[in-house]
């Protein structure tokens, strides 16, 4: 049985003295509204209008803020933050130092110090993710402990999970 303040044909609620469903006035015994239509997609157009629309949720990317020492990054950026430094530095491990121009040694070093300070961060967001400081990447072969091992599945101290 509908309360008082329900439209008895659409079950809506009454507010401002029409139904709520239909928007038309009331009949005097405030019982039912006059235009009941017993479709049902009425009322359903009428609840979807009145959902709640879920914000859609922002997809966390890798390399979002390489430089930046905040937050968490999961093993495979680590390892592609690895990889690319790797890359970097081989040319200076194929280079015979007898052939090497000073101007390009020059070059290298100047470059060399964005590449550590990316290398670091990424070090330190991924020590973040164990749960740890990021002081803890300049344990030796602590690097191979952030490769292989997962991260704190549920928020820490450090952010949300990266996943």
């Amino acid at each position: 049985m509908p309360r008082k303040t329900q439209c008895i044909s659409c079950k809506h609620f009454i507010s401002m003295n029409s139904c709520a469903a239909k928007g038309c006035k009331l009949d005097y015994d405030d019982n039912s509204c006059k235009e009941y239509d017993a479709d049902i997609s009425v009322i359903k157009r009428f609840e979807d209008k009145t959902k709640v629309e879920k914000l859609p949720v922002k997809k966390k990317r890798m390399f979002q803020r390489p430089f930046s020492f905040e937050g968490r990054i999961r093993r495979t950026e680590y390892c592609l933050s690895s990889t690319i430094v790797s890359i970097y530095c081989l040319p200076m491990e194929i280079i015979d130092e007898n052939d090497m121009n000073a101007d390009f040694a020059l070059y290298w070093l100047i470059f060399l110090v964005p590449v550590l300070w990316f290398f670091i961060a990424q070090g330190a967001k991924r020590c973040h993710d164990r749960g740890n400081s990021g002081w803890w990447q300049f344990i030796p072969f602590y690097a191979f402990w952030m490769l292989f091992s997962e991260g704190d599945e549920v928020a820490n101290s450090y952010g949300e999970p990266p996943k």
